[in-house]
């Protein structure tokens, strides 16, 4: 089971005052569970029977992981 599969991050920077600018952030993180060999290797002897089936759905059938997305936004004021 892998980690973060993708980040996009869009920044907006306005000037506020002279010297002072507000920069605003959105990061997108797109992660999604998928089963490989080396988990039901390791399941086999651990007899997960769920995620080996998950698998064989997976990779047999073109059945997608689960995704998950999280939406990170802020607002920061930056005086250079």
């Amino acid at each position: 089971m892998g980690g973060t599969q993708t980040i996009k991050v869009e920044l907006e920077i306005e000037e506020d005052k002279p010297r002072k600018f507000l920069v605003k952030t959105n990061m997108y993180i797109g992660d999604w569970y998928g089963a490989d060999w080396d988990d039901i290797n390791r399941v086999v002897k651990g007899s997960v029977h769920s995620l080996t089936a998950f698998f064989w759905l997976q990779h047999q059938y073109g059945c997608q992981p689960f995704e998950t997305e999280i939406i990170y936004q802020s607002l920061d004021y930056i005086i250079i």
